[in-house]
């Protein structure tokens, strides 16, 4: 099996050469300086620098085994996605230099190992590396839901024998051949968090909050807290630590009230669960407020449709229609419950009324579809959700988020994003949200 992963690390560092230059900021806060005519690329004052002279080879250089990851090779082991794991019978290391796991045979001849699509994983010992089709092996610095990895590569500058220092050139083959001109290598990590799927995604401060949408809010409060640095490793262990410790497999049923259902080709308005599409077991009388101040009783039943979030009347043909009036309805009073009925969010439950009141939108919405273990067709899945907003002394309804809590007391922004943090509120529970907005009563 090894003959089929190993060759000869010069072809693969030629085969794979890439560019490690940077931008005009430099690396790691290095930048340029115009001196006369002519631009000087400065060289970092604290990380190890390696001199490649003109006309030389990297593996001739007494430094080469100072750009590996660990001091002596160790015993490795591959694990693949479609076999068992297998023990490697020579001892490996990671080249920096490289990019590359590169292993030691008997006969002491280094070669690289090639990376396959079955290829899941490389152990080193104990120390465990990633395989990524785009970036090669990542090292894996935490483990959880979400992984936060490492991948060491090198920079390099290169200088003409007048001084003059330049970045690579495309293409240019940084590793394999010789030039003409003196080379400066210097390690620099770069970091990645690893998704539940399998797939590396470059770490900055809006990963995380678009991989977990359902947390971003906390995400977002829990980096500002804790002034978050998305290049320092202990930063990124203690925020992938907070949304491991808060990570939900399926945030839309993990919040749902219900499952429903549908078989394959069916509708689900004439499904055996379209008595369960309305809030109310029957049209029901309503008594409506209207703009001017008016409370009367609408002449028509009413009822609330789940599946659109709209009240519905029954015209006189019998057939199901939206409510709508002439005149601009407030509120609607409906089997002893109150709704709002906002231009933009249209009817909305009043649950709490107070400083800040707290109104709900119950809804059905389509998930996707599913086999049954007893079952050979396929069908739909629905589920029933709460969706909540925060009520205004004017009535007015905002989505209940941080951001519109906060804009509602903006002087106390801080102790409301600590409070949500430090009691993991869950902006679709009710309990939640009322201990919150009963919290924010003491703010003006």
């Amino acid at each position: 099996m090894w003959r089929y992963v190993l060759f000869l690390v010069f072809g693969f560092a030629t085969a794979n050469a890439q560019v490690m230059g940077y931008g005009p900021d430099g690396p790691d806060g290095y930048g340029m300086t115009s001196v006369g005519a002519r631009t000087v690329l400065k060289l970092p004052k604290d990380s190890a620098v390696y001199t490649l002279p003109a006309y030389n080879f990297w593996f001739n250089q007494p430094w080469k085994e100072s750009v590996n990851r660990f001091p002596e090779y160790q015993p490795g082991r591959l694990e693949f996605t479609d076999q068992p794991p297998r023990d490697g019978k020579w001892n490996m290391n990671y080249s920096y230099f490289l990019n590359n796991i590169v292993v030691k045979t008997d006969d002491q001849l280094v070669v690289g190992l090639a990376r396959y699509p079955n290829l899941k994983a490389v152990y080193i010992g104990s120390t465990k590396f990633h395989v990524d089709d785009k970036l090669g092996f990542l090292e894996v610095m935490q483990t959880g839901h979400f992984t936060i990895a490492r991948r060491t590569s090198m920079h390099c500058l290169l200088e003409n024998s007048s001084g003059h220092r330049r970045m690579p050139l495309p293409n240019e083959d940084l590793r394999a051949a010789t030039t003409r001109e003196t080379r400066y290598y210097w390690a620099f990590d770069s970091y990645y968090v690893i998704d539940p799927s399998g797939n590396a995604h470059r770490l900055g401060s809006l990963t995380l909050q678009t991989l977990a949408p359902y947390m971003a809010d906390k995400i977002r409060i829990f980096a500002r807290i804790h002034n978050t640095n998305f290049r320092n490793l202990n930063d990124l262990f203690a925020i992938a630590t907070y949304c491991n410790e808060h990570y939900v497999e399926d945030y839309a049923l993990s919040t749902s009230q219900k499952v429903l259902k549908i078989d394959e080709d069916a509708d689900i308005k004439t499904s055996r669960w379209k008595d369960s599409l309305y809030l109310f077991p029957s049209f029901e009388k309503a008594i409506v407020t209207t703009e001017f101040g008016a409370r009367e009783e609408y002449p028509q039943l009413l009822n609330y449709n789940l599946t659109n979030g709209r009240l519905e009347t029954i015209n006189r043909r019998g057939d199901t229609v939206l409510f709508t009036t002439a005149t601009r309805i407030l509120n609607v009073e409906l089997d002893g419950r109150y709704f709002l009925i906002d231009p933009e969010e249209g009817p909305v439950e009043l649950l709490f009324n107070g400083k800040v009141g707290l109104g709900s939108r119950k809804q059905i919405d389509f998930l996707g579809y599913y086999n049954d273990a007893d079952e050979s067709e396929p069908g739909e899945k629905w589920y029933a959700i709460n969706e909540y907003f925060l009520i205004t002394y004017k009535n007015k309804v905002l989505l209940a988020t941080t951001r519109n809590l906060t804009m509602m007391f903006p002087g106390h922004r801080d102790e409301i994003e600590k409070y949500i943090l430090d009691n993991n509120v869950n902006f679709r529970s009710y309990g939640d949200l009322l201990k919150l907005v009963t919290y924010c009563m003491q703010f003006d």
